[in-house]
Order: C-alpha cells, then structure tokens, then sequence
C-alpha cells in the first residue's frame, strides 16, 4: 500500500515472520560476506537483522552528513576505518535482493572505540569479526524486499511489495 497526504508518505507491505536464524560468527569472519552467506545458505532473500552483538578487529563504514549539493540534501562520508579491537554495541538492518536475486544487506551499527561511540553504515566488506558476533536474522514471508533506485532523491531506497504465498 502506498499513501500520500499532506506530511504522510509512506510504501507498506504485509507480510508475515518466517524463520529465525541465531547466528555467531566467529573470529576472523568478515561480517557483511559472512550475513550474505549465512542467508544464501538458507535461502533467506527477505528479511531483518533484528539484533547484532560483538566484536571487531576492523571496520569500514560510512556515515550520514549534510549534502545541500544533492537532491536528497543527504550525502555520506568518506569511508571511515579502524584497525584495532572495538567493541559492537547495537546494529540492525534489511536484508533485500536486487533485480538478479542476490542478498543485499543495509546495515547501521554502533560500536564503542576507545570509549567513543561510532557509528553508520556497514555494508561493504572489510568488518572483521574480534571474538565474536552474535546475531538474530528474521525471514518475512509474503514481501518482495529490493532497494531500487529512488528517482526523487537520487539514492537506492526499500521498495517493498506484498507477494502471494503458495
């Protein structure tokens, strides 16, 4: 269902919880490879990162920023990395497909360094897992979940669609 009135614009789609997969990743494992594999094993094509806990090694993300140049007035950063153990606090995220049924996933975390909280993006390779990740992936059922290009704002946004279930 899409709605627009006047400050209500929405796109929804009903769908329902399929399974739940509880994960750990374990050391040394990249975690956004690792997401995409975990869900191409089990055939998980829509879905969300409901919960993701643990620790990295590494990390490369992107944050939002002010970008008056864009239709969207909202740009990114350069990438960001670290290269020392940092501890990952809270993350959620989408998993979707693109138009060849690959899984794509569209990650925002949390993670302390140093004691500074960080955070963004992180949906490229290159997050190496420290100790542990932790993580609950949840499959819904009856939406067709893509992130096309959104012509308004000039960026990939969820699209998602009901699909009947047989």
């Amino acid at each position: 269902m899409a709605k627009s009135l006047e400050n209500v614009r929405y796109r929804a789609a009903v769908g329902k919880q399929g399974r739940l997969l509880i994960v750990r990743l374990r050391s040394g494992a990249d975690l956004i490879n690792s997401v995409k594999q975990v869900c191409a094993d089990y055939g998980i094509k829509n879905g969300f990162i409901g919960t993701c806990i643990g620790s990295l090694y590494s990390s490369r993300y992107i944050y939002g920023m002010p970008d008056d140049s864009l239709k969207s007035r909202a740009g990114f950063s350069p990438e960001q990395e670290t290269n020392h153990l940092t501890e990952f606090v809270a993350a959620q995220g989408t998993i979707c497909h693109n138009d060849q049924g690959e899984v794509q996933i569209h990650f925002h975390g949390l993670f302390c360094d140093k004691g500074f909280l960080r955070g963004g993006h992180f949906d490229k390779p290159g997050n190496i897992v420290g100790t542990s990740m932790e993580i609950a992936i949840h499959e819904v059922i009856g939406v067709d979940m893509t992130r096309p290009f959104d012509e308004e704002l000039d960026q990939n946004h969820l699209e998602p669609v009901e699909v009947v279930v047989r």
